[in-house]
């Protein structure tokens, strides 16, 4: 058992183990109350299907400030998020042979309104949590409402007031995706000064995946908000130099540093290494938009970039088999099938309720899937497949259909 499994607060470990005890189908499902797992369904699910488990998981933020750093304008999609980024630097950890539950400091850089540093509540026991932000209304209101962590207001640029080689984790999500180069150096160079020796550091950027579905699709490139011009000098500079930024338009600049940035594997490669080793760059892994990369503090320089494959010979079209109605804890099997394509893979995605989709599975050769909902509402399923084997940039085709859980 981990550490802090042992460590539950003393509250959180009281009403999970009472509401275990009452749901065999949990108890069946997840093991015990003490697992990552049921931390992750506590957190999704859990919090808007019973008001003990909702007492006692980390608050929300008032409806007016949800989307604070973020895009998340709903209790839902915004816990969704936060537990999605969560639950996968921690798969990530365990291929490196951790945890969450082993790691006794940690910063969420870029912390938001707490989407992400909410889910460490499970943790106050055993472990220090750092937050800093820009946004002084949200920091005010994680000080008053999160009392496992200590959050600060800032920084602009360097030095942040922690210790030399205190920390075990940093991450950031959606950070680096607005600055520009000299600015990620020397954030860069600061997070190396106050790591451990060995300690990890997660970021998200725009990669050649985000830039793909810019080049294929106009929802995504208005996504971005900057010009048609300006998206022009982010394709060219992006395949010319590996690296490219453009501000924001009508939108204030913060240091004149904000605004949006694409970089390749090979430039993360080439310049984030001073002091740090690239353990890897997970394409499209945050929303099927940014990409994840981890890096540990050393002076050793390793990566194995994740490349998206293009179809030569794409799928011609997709249809899902799925049934129209469903119960609370059913497992659902879904089935898609094609025509044309080789060595097709599949992606599969869910909306519960909302127009966030989130990931169900990664791109898998497997055309099947058993899916269990636990929400009494619409649940609407998407599945991609592209031909040709490992991750893609974009899909070949996609289909979906709607299940009415009740």
């Amino acid at each position: 058992m981990r550490k802090s499994e042992n460590n539950l607060p003393s509250k959180m470990q009281t009403v999970f183990a009472e509401f275990f005890a009452e749901r065999s189908d949990l108890a069946g499902y997840f093991g015990n109350y003490t697992s990552h797992g049921f931390w992750i369904w506590a957190n999704t699910y859990g919090g808007f299907l019973d008001e003990r488990v909702r007492a006692v998981i980390a608050p929300f933020p008032p409806s007016e400030s949800m989307s604070c750093g973020s895009n998340d304008d709903s209790e839902r999609q915004f816990a969704l998020s936060g537990a999605s980024y969560y639950d996968l630097m921690e798969k990530i950890l365990n291929s490196m042979g951790t945890s969450w539950d082993e790691t006794s400091v940690v910063l969420d850089f870029g912390c938001g309104i707490g989407r992400v540093s909410r889910l460490f509540a499970r943790h106050a026991a055993v472990q220090r949590f750092f937050g800093c932000d820009l946004y002084d209304a949200a920091i005010q209101w994680l000080r008053n409402e999160l009392g496992f962590g200590e959050f600060m207001t800032g920084f602009t640029e360097p030095p942040l007031p922690l210790e030399d080689k205190s920390l075990d984790v940093i991450f950031s999500i959606s950070v680096f995706t607005h600055l520009k180069a000299a600015s990620q150096t020397a954030w860069l160079n600061e997070f190396r000064r106050v790591l451990k020796p060995g300690g990890i550091l997660f970021q998200t950027v725009h990669g050649r995946h985000a830039m793909r579905l810019c080049n294929h699709y106009e929802q995504w490139r208005n996504a971005i908000n900057v010009t048609p011009d300006n998206f022009d000098i982010l394709g060219r500079e992006f395949n010319e130099k590996g690296f490219s930024w453009v501000p924001y338009e009508n939108m204030p600049i913060v240091n004149n540093d904000y605004g949006v940035s694409f970089q390749t594997e090979q430039y993360i490669q080439s310049h984030w290494t001073k002091g740090f080793e690239l353990l890897g760059v997970w394409a499209g892994m945050i929303d099927g938009w940014q990409d994840l990369v981890a890096l540990r503090a050393s002076d050793v320089v390793r990566i194995d970039p994740v490349w998206p494959n293009e179809s030569h010979k794409p799928v011609e079209s997709i249809s899902l088999e799925a049934p129209s109605e469903a119960e609370i804890g059913q497992v659902i099997r879904l089935r898609a099938t094609v025509v044309g394509g080789e060595e097709v893979h599949y992606k599969f995605y869910v909306a519960e309720g909302g127009n966030f989709f989130r990931p169900i599975t990664e791109w898998q050769q497997g055309a099947d899937l058993e899916f269990t909902p636990w929400l009494p509402i619409n649940h609407c399923i998407v599945v991609h497949a592209a031909s040709g084997p490992g991750m893609h940039s974009v899909p070949d085709v996609a289909a979906g259909c709607e299940i009415h859980v009740r």
